[in-house]
C-alpha cells in the first residue's frame, strides 16, 4: 500500500492550515498513477512536484503540489488552496521523550 500525507496551505494568505498525518491510502504500490489522478480530481491542477534530498545529494520525487480556487464559508471570498501530497512506504516511526520538571525541596 501507498501511505500519503496531505499538507494544506492557504496560498493567498500564506499560512499552513494543517495536515492529515501519514495515513494508508487505498492505492497499491504499483498504482502511483491512479493516486495522482485521484489527487488531481480532488485537489485541482498539479502545480509542481515534491522532492526530498537523499544521501549523496541526490533528489527523489516523492509527491506533488496541487492548487485550486476555493471560497471561505463565512465571507464567500476566493482563495487559493495548495495541497502538498507526499508518498510514503509505511507509517513514520515515533519516539516520545519526556522532559520532567523536578520539584526542588527548600
Amino acid at each position: 500500500m501507498i501511505f500519503v500525507k496531505e499538507e494544506y496551505l492557504n496560498a493567498t494568505e500564506g499560512y499552513w492550515c494543517g495536515d492529515s498525518g501519514v495515513q494508508e491510502s487505498r492505492f497499491e504500490d504499483d498504482e502511483v498513477g491512479k493516486l495522482f489522478k485521484s489527487c488531481q480530481k480532488e485537489f485541482g491542477k498539479c502545480a509542481g512536484k515534491v522532492y526530498v534530498e537523499k544521501n549523496g545529494g541526490r533528489s527523489a520525487h516523492v509527491g506533488w503540489l496541487f492548487q485550486k480556487a476555493c471560497r471561505y464559508t463565512d465571507t464567500g471570498q476566493k482563495y487559493i488552496l495548495e495541497v502538498w501530497i507526499t508518498m510514503h512506504t509505511k507509517e513514520p516511526k515515533k519516539k516520545t521523550k519526556y522532559f520532567y520538571k523536578e520539584v526542588k525541596s527548600k
